[in-house]
C-alpha cells in the first residue's frame, strides 16, 4: 500500500496491479486505491481502478464517494469501474442514478452505461 505513494510511477502501477490480483482479501487497501484514483498519471489511475473493480463489493463506497469527485476523470472512472462489477454494484444505483445529472457528458453516459449493467441478468 505504500507503494502506491513513491514518486516512480511504474512503481505505483505495479503495486495497484499486485493489490487487484490479491482481489476481494486486499480489501483493506480500498481507501489507498481510491485515492490513487487521483493519481497524476493515468496510467496509475486505471490500475487502482481496475484493482478495485477486482476487489469487489468492499470498493463500491469508495467509487461511489469518487462519482462526486471534483475532477470529471476521476467521476468518469468511478462510473466505469461500478459498471464493470455489473450486479455486484448494485448499492450504488442510487448514487449512479443521480449521476445522470453530472455536467459532464461522458459521466453521464458511463453512469448510464453502468446502470446497465449493474440490472442486468446473466443468462
Amino acid at each position: 500500500v505504500t507503494a502506491l505513494k513513491d514518486k516512480d510511477a511504474e512503481l505505483r502501477q505495479s503495486a495497484a496491479d499486485a493489490l487487484g490480483k490479491i482481489g476481494p482479501a486486499a480489501k483493506a487497501a480500498v481507501p489507498a486505491l481510491a485515492a490513487t484514483l487521483r493519481d497524476k498519471d493515468a496510467g496509475v489511475a486505471r490500475w487502482a481502478l481496475d484493482a478495485l473493480v477486482r476487489i469487489g463489493p468492499a470498493a463500491v463506497p469508495a467509487l461511489v464517494t469518487a462519482l462526486k469527485d471534483r475532477d470529471a476523470s476521476v467521476r468518469n472512472n468511478a462510473a466505469l469501474g461500478l459498471g464493470s462489477m455489473g450486479p455486484a454494484a448494485k448499492a450504488a444505483v442510487s448514487a449512479l442514478t443521480e449521476a445522470l445529472k453530472d455536467r459532464d457528458k461522458r459521466v453521464r453516459e458511463a453512469a448510464q452505461s453502468a446502470l446497465q449493467d449493474i440490472r442486468a441478468e446473466k443468462p
